[in-house]
């Protein structure tokens, strides 16, 4: 009984040491991401100086996630997730009419495509994909320049998915060098928003979706992302600002960060979890110009 316990709790800790992991993705590991848990070194003023923008990507929280219940023998069936919470509307690539909105929008498809990866989905890996590049052509960068996109429908079509893991990292850091180089350096923290935001949904919703066998909701622990992001975004252009999808955004993330600002081994209370899942909710559903499913 013991030992069970022991390895239940070292696993937990892995389990930990990987979310942490996941929020360090966002910035250098040489410098923010010391300060990623509660009580860790920030010094104030040297926030822009030492950060580059780089991609919250949401699969290693989800992973963590996935882990926790199968040590509990509980399977996560992530297509149903996908198919609850993707932002599948069909006016998905007519939205946006600013180039911030759309990056906002590439952002919640690139997180929906981690759970078509997670679930291992054909059709859905295929659509996401699409979408991205339909909207990532709307910011000017055409279908050469995403070689990504076509590696991802030719390694789903193989079956390849660790090739597909693959080339949605490729895929996702072509639109953010692409966008480097635009006049506007600061667009490629609008798809980070996005994505954050709509990966916060599927982690929230299935803390949730589970709380009365396991407790994973520590897993959530993010304060300093948002804290990157907010001040980041708060640097475009007012005009860009006061675009509904990014006004809303800026928004539920201020909303958001005390909700999911604990200490490191404390866990956050079900009627916070439902707040998170809700004002993410409202986040995402604000790029569309009708209501998401």
């Amino acid at each position: 009984m013991c030992t069970s316990r022991h390895n239940l709790l070292q696993s937990k800790r892995l389990i930990m040491l990987i979310a942490t992991l996941a929020v360090c993705v966002v910035v250098d590991p040489g410098s923010y991401c010391q300060s990623a848990d509660k009580g860790g070194p920030q010094e104030p003023g040297k926030l822009q100086k030492e950060t580059r923008l780089a991609f919250p990507d949401p699969f290693f929280r989800l992973m963590a996630l996935d882990m926790g219940l199968k040590l509990i023998n509980q399977s996560v069936k992530w297509s149903d997730y996908y198919s609850k919470l993707a932002l599948t509307d069909k006016s998905v690539t007519k939205a946006g009419k600013d180039e911030a909105s759309i990056g906002f929008l590439i952002g919640i498809r690139l997180a929906d495509g981690v759970i078509a990866l997670m679930g291992k989905d054909v059709s859905k890996m295929q659509d996401c994909a699409n979408d991205v590049r339909e909207l990532a052509a709307k910011l000017g960068i055409s279908k050469k320049e995403l070689t990504g996109a076509d590696a991802i429908v030719r390694a789903v079509q193989k079956d390849d998915w660790l090739g597909v893991h693959f080339e949605l990292g490729i895929l996702r850091e072509e639109i953010i060098e692409k966008l480097k180089d635009s006049s506007e350096k600061r667009k490629g923290v609008f798809v980070a928003a996005g994505a954050w935001l709509q990966g916060c949904r599927y982690g929230s919703g299935l803390v949730l979706d589970h709380m009365k066998v396991i407790d994973l909701s520590n897993n959530l622990r993010a304060s300093a992302v948002v804290d990157f992001l907010v001040s980041e975004i708060k640097t475009a252009d007012p005009k860009i600002l006061a675009q509904p999808a990014i006004k809303s955004a800026v928004e539920v993330l201020a909303q958001i960060k005390p909700l999911i600002d604990v200490d490191r081994d404390a866990n956050i209370p079900k009627e916070r979890l439902q707040q998170i899942f809700d004002l993410a909710s409202l986040g995402v559903k604000s790029a569309l110009p009708v209501q998401a499913n």
